[in-house]
């Protein structure tokens, strides 16, 4: 006769996993500095600096999309990606192997801590563009944004996992920042994708930042893609980095 092993409910596993990350992350101002205030100095300098975004609300509304998103994806890659790195690293993903805990509730874990920082920077960014730029949307405006966010992190969160399973420490900052800021700027979330090259508008095709930020573009009425096409495209790359980040932990899992 056999007893089943006990095993803890999986609720408080999970939100004893999540609460380890938040303060992981949140307490460490490499993650929340940069996260926080790299998009919202961007936007205020293109807002009010840059003369193509001085005194146009539509370039405003544009801007407030773009940057967004712009943090909200950096909340994702290097909350997602550094800490899995450096678990891998240090043997804490052998340790949690281990134990009883499903490996799902660490992913998980990771992904939700990166999601409260994408929210930290979300709330910061939406405070600027209300008190300082004037921005004025409709409840239902602000709703749509939120669930675009959601989406988009989510897809992002798992891009970051993929890094985070492939690559070391010491390189998945690296590999992260290559990866974020060309697809950022070649994606439109810098500069409007209407002054950009012919080629650059092609070739934004193919990058999730495009579609992600087509997708919050649209809140305002500001996208210039179908959005059935900027869902496929935003889906297939969150299948992409789920699909990576499963192999690279599968092919390496300590």
């Amino acid at each position: 006769m056999t007893t089943a092993t006990p095993r803890a409910p999986l609720g408080p596993m999970l939100g004893h996993e999540i609460a380890n990350e938040a303060r992981r992350v949140l307490r460490d101002p490499a993650y929340t500095a940069p996260a926080i205030g790299f998009p919202v100095a961007f936007y205020l300098l293109f807002t009010f600096v840059v003369p193509f975004g001085r005194g146009n609300p539509a370039m405003a509304e544009m801007l407030f999309a773009n940057y967004l998103t712009f943090g909200v994806i950096g909340a994702m890659l290097f909350g997602c990606a550094l800490p899995l790195a450096q678990d891998r690293d240090q043997g804490v993903l052998k340790l949690k192997r281990t134990t009883p805990q499903p490996f799902g509730v660490y992913v998980a874990g990771k992904l939700v801590a990166a999601l409260l920082l994408a929210v930290a920077v979300a709330a910061v960014m939406s405070a600027v563009a209300i008190g300082a730029v004037g921005l004025r949307w409709s409840a239902g405006q602000w709703a749509a944004m939120a669930a675009v966010q959601l989406a988009g992190a989510l897809a992002f969160g798992a891009i970051g996992l993929a890094i985070g399973a492939w690559f070391r420490d010491n390189a998945a900052p690296g590999v992260v920042n290559l990866v974020f800021l060309p697809t950022a700027a070649l994606g439109g979330l810098w500069f409007p994708m209407s002054i950009m090259p012919a080629f650059v508008k092609v070739m934004a095709l193919g990058l999730p930042t495009f579609h992600f930020g087509e997708l919050a573009r649209a809140v305002p009425s500001l996208g210039d893609q179908s959005l059935p096409l900027s869902i496929g495209g935003l889906v297939a790359w969150a299948v992409i980095g789920v699909l990576l980040a499963g192999w690279g932990l599968r092919r390496k899992p300590y």
